[in-house]
């Protein structure tokens, strides 16, 4: 059978300094969940920044990999960076922002402001059911916005599914259709904004048992 992963952040360590985590960082908290789940067909289920988290986690699982679903993701291009994908004019707001939780230790780093977040991330869904997500923003990781991109995302043998969200305020749609042109990517679409996990979640949902069953061990 194949099996799903989310490829997500980090978890919270205690050794963990949010000013100098790295993508390796993100990819190497996926492979130990992986591993220690014992599993060995795995479909990646890439969101938001994400994106950014899937190639390494492929180049390290390698062959273990029969799939990746991008929802709505941050995919740089080869040499580029995330922050080079932020739409203007919060791209310059970011990238000062960022750069100085990287330059000062004492910087407290920067936590999106609940009113941009709620524009951004949950656009299309009530302040009510908004609201605990929003009760829940911490500090981004500044330095993965910089990283660049050294890994492919687009590999020999591993189909990717990309879910277009059609009211997507933070991966704009043109944007996603930018990069689904380059990454040759199947489409699947849900109209919503960023988010469509809480709003949209039977969508979404049955697009990752479509991926799954695609992608099942003879």
């Amino acid at each position: 059978d194949s099996y799903m992963v989310v490829s997500g952040v980090p978890r919270p360590r205690p050794d963990h300094v949010q000013c100098e985590l790295t993508l390796d960082d993100f990819a190497d908290s996926v492979v130990a969940d992986v591993n220690a789940a014992g599993l060995h067909r795995v479909v990646l289920v890439g969101h938001s920044m994400a994106g950014l988290t899937v190639p390494g986690v492929m180049d390290r699982l390698g062959e273990r990999v029969v799939g990746v679903v991008l929802v709505s993701c941050l995919v740089p291009e080869p040499g580029g960076a995330a922050i080079d994908l932020v739409p203007q004019p919060l791209r310059g707001y970011l990238r000062r922002r960022f750069a100085r939780a990287i330059d000062d230790p004492a910087d407290p780093g920067l936590t999106i402001p609940r009113r941009l977040a709620k524009r951004l991330f949950y656009n299309d869904i009530s302040a009510s059911a908004a609201g605990p997500y929003l009760d829940r923003l911490c500090a981004d990781a500044p330095r993965v916005f910089f990283e660049p991109a050294t890994l492919p995302m687009a590999r020999p043998g591993v189909p990717i599914t990309w879910v277009r969200l059609a009211r997507d305020k933070a991966v704009t749609p043109r944007t996603q259709d930018r990069l689904i042109a380059r990454l040759g990517a199947d489409v699947r679409e849900i109209d919503s904004g960023h988010s469509p996990m809480i709003n949209r979640p039977a969508e979404v949902a049955a697009i990752l048992d479509e991926s799954a069953r695609k992608r099942s061990a003879p």
